[in-house]
């Protein structure tokens, strides 16, 4: 039986077209606005519809942990919607081909991350660890390979294969397709008489982890430009693949 959260934009008019779909086909669903989500929303739900652009879709995805996840753009002529399997156009024959489970799953990697041993949200892109102003230099320790090297820079982005289509792919990274590893970037690494990083930038693999420790008293780490956490000097993030991917529906 299916139990549907639907996560939807403020003021975003495609939510009626959803629910009105969904209750023409007497589907049990809740609507939640994404800005007030939290974990107990999604309990016993067993399929999330994420209406909007790709924002909340990502927003939607770091409450997930097994359940399906469905995304629809609320307006095709602006947002990109690159998660996204279906469109406030063609949403209710969507539906209709996904009740007929004629679908397939794709699983995402994603990453995960703690900070100073605390668990944050699991990110689907990519994980930015930097200044809080984006004008001043980020400085820290970079722990790679069994190596270490302190660094000058306008911060490290290290992202998923879906991510290296995203803001990973802006930084000058090649997309790439794999479960087995993530990617790092030294964005604008800063080369000077006491600093000459070489550190800069690689893949790491399955049951591996890239450190990095703040030596800033202004750093931040924001989880897919969505969530912020605070990053101040001595703190360590680490982060590695996690075991759960995200499971997207998809239509051939």
């Amino acid at each position: 039986m299916l139990n549907v959260l639907v996560v939807y934009t403020k003021n975003d008019k495609a939510i009626d077209i959803v629910k009105n779909s969904l209750r023409k086909k007497n589907i049990k669903f809740k609507c939640i606005e994404r800005s007030g989500l939290k974990k107990t929303i999604f309990r016993n739900k067993n399929l999330i519809i994420a209406v909007g652009g790709d924002g909340t879709f990502l927003r939607a995805s770091h409450f997930i942990k097994d359940e399906l996840l469905l995304g629809v753009n609320s307006n095709p002529d602006r947002k990109e919607g690159f998660f996204m399997s279906s469109c406030k156009n063609d949403f209710d024959k969507k539906f209709e081909i996904f009740l007929k489970n004629k679908f397939y799953i794709e699983k995402l990697t994603r990453i995960k991350s703690k900070i100073n041993k605390k668990e944050v949200c699991i990110a689907l892109n990519e994980v930015f660890i930097g200044n809080k102003v984006p004008y001043k230099t980020s400085h820290y320790k970079l722990f790679f390979n069994h190596k270490t090297e302190e660094q000058k820079s306008s911060g490290v982005l290290v992202g998923t294969g879906s991510g290296s289509n995203a803001w990973l792919k802006s930084a000058g990274v090649k997309p790439f397709s794999s479960s087995k590893k993530f990617y790092f970037i030294v964005r604008e690494p800063y080369t000077g008489k006491l600093t000459k990083p070489l550190l800069t930038q690689g893949f790491i693999g399955n049951n591996k982890f890239l450190k990095i420790k703040s030596e800033m008293d202004n750093g931040i780490v924001a989880v897919d430009s969505n969530k912020e956490y605070k990053f101040k000097k001595d703190s360590v993030i680490e982060i590695a693949l996690s075991k759960n991917p995200l499971n997207v529906i998809k239509f051939k």
